[in-house]
């Protein structure tokens, strides 16, 4: 079965909700037979006795069959936990002090509870797998997919080198600039006015260009660069590139290496 249940507050409400309904199937069905037992053991079940028990706890049954059902309602794939429930074994008594009507009575009832109580089992077995999907997809979403390094003017991409811009030059400066502010829109004016340049002799799109970010590499990491401003980002974690559809490059993950 497909299982369409998927948030785990869903599968945490209705583990609570059926455990209460088990305890209490399996309360009344202690209290029924302990009745039953009472008045086999006194010999008076005789047939008058045994039709005002079953009548008294039938009706306690059944209200409880009606909890159960009400709350398998909730469920989002209930049509499949409902036949489950609706599933229960042909009882056969084996005790047969009770009498045959009693015996199948106690009988029934105490497997409609196993089989809510197998619900319950399944019910957490599969909220333990979306937790850790949950889990697993968050540790994806945030691990590190591609990073941008800067170490003695070589510019890497998870350690496979780029590019590396000669001392003190135009590039180096506005790379230098950009790679300290990640994530920040940068005006380009702001840009000269901190380095107390004039005016840049190359574009910005020339600049990027001479330090190899063109094609994916530049959508990944300067999307948003033009003669007015850039943004460089860095670093880049799975979750932004799905959730951005970036393009992939043919280098390992930065999780990937060793």
């Amino acid at each position: 079965m497909k299982d369409v249940m998927k948030s785990v507050d869903e599968f945490d409400e209705a583990i609570v909700a059926l455990d209460k309904l088990t305890a209490k199937g399996w309360a009344i069905y202690r209290l029924a037979l302990r009745a039953f037992t009472k008045a086999r053991d006194n010999e008076t079940l005789d047939k008058k006795t045994t039709d005002k028990l079953l009548r008294q706890y039938r009706g306690r049954h059944n209200q409880w069959y009606e909890e159960v059902r009400k709350s398998i309602e909730q469920l989002t794939d209930r049509n499949y936990y409902w036949v489950l429930f609706l599933s229960v074994p042909t009882i056969y008594p084996t005790d047969v002090s009770f009498g045959n009507d009693i015996s199948v009575y106690v009988g029934f009832f105490e497997s409609e509870i196993q089989v809510l109580n197998d619900i319950l089992t399944m019910l957490e077995e599969r909220r333990g797998t979306v937790v850790r999907q949950e889990v697993a997809k968050v540790e994806r979403d945030a691990s590190v997919l591609y990073e941008i390094t800067y170490v003695g003017r070589e510019i890497k991409i998870n350690d496979i080198y780029l590019s590396k811009p000669d001392f003190m030059s135009e590039n180096e400066q506005f790379f230098s600039y950009i790679f300290e502010r990640p994530w920040q829109p940068i005006k380009i004016e702001a840009i000269l006015a901190d380095l107390k340049l004039p005016k840049f002799k190359k574009s910005v799109s020339q600049m990027l260009s001479d330090l190899r970010f063109t094609g994916d590499v530049r959508k990944i990491f300067c999307p948003d660069a033009s003669s007015k401003g850039i943004e460089f980002r860095n670093s880049i974690t799975r979750g932004y590139a799905d959730e951005h559809h970036l393009p992939l490059l043919g280098v390992n993950s930065r999780n990937d290496k060793k």
